[in-house]
């Protein structure tokens, strides 16, 4: 059956656009890249405390649980790792093919599962590990910095596990994100 059939339960019609958030658009505009709404993650609002790493460089609670909103959107949402009812993805205007994120330094399969960001020797930072580099005023190149970036993505990966589901694969390693653990609301309002 190509088409799913005309009597779609109200439910399922009011999950169609929440699943039009599925992704973030890197190169065209969506109503969250024009701030007409935004995507939140309520786990991230119950999260009481930053790293050590964090806190040393006196850093608020609340830039942590932003970090972890960036993590979220460019890692998790870029990569379509979100859990979407098969019969869902024909509605939603745009072939997407959700992907899995594996823990970091995991095994990655080309096109299906993603390491989560990582710092390894001799390789390049990610976008997440460019941004800590950055915010942090770390030196990429220095092996205890990147020591430091390579333990907050991995606390980021800990702290965001509870909001991913299991999967067909090994639920230890891999996982897409739970449907409920995202709500949409006001660009600026709470988390």
């Amino acid at each position: 059956m190509r088409y799913l059939a005309t009597t779609l339960s109200a439910s399922r019609i009011a999950n169609v656009p929440a699943e039009e958030f599925a992704r973030r658009p890197k190169r065209q505009n969506s109503l969250e890249t024009l701030g007409l709404a935004a995507v939140q993650y309520p786990h991230i609002g119950r999260i009481t405390d930053a790293p050590p790493a964090w806190r040393q460089r006196s850093l608020a609670l609340t830039d942590w649980q932003d970090f972890l909103k960036l993590c979220m959107d460019f890692v998790v949402r870029s990569y379509a790792a979100i859990s979407i009812e098969q019969d869902i993805l024909r509605w939603m205007g745009t072939r997407i093919a959700p992907k899995r994120i594996a823990a970091p330094g995991g095994q990655q399969v080309k096109n299906r599962v993603y390491a989560w960001p990582s710092v390894g020797p001799g390789r390049p930072l990610g976008r997440m590990g460019k941004l800590l580099a950055r915010a942090l005023r770390l030196d990429d190149q220095s092996s205890e910095d990147r020591g430091v970036i390579d333990l907050l993505l991995k606390t980021a990966w800990e702290q965001l596990r509870p909001t991913f589901g299991p999967t067909r694969m090994d639920s230890s390693s891999t996982s897409k994100t739970r449907r409920s653990s995202r709500r949409f609301g006001r660009p600026g309002s709470a988390q």
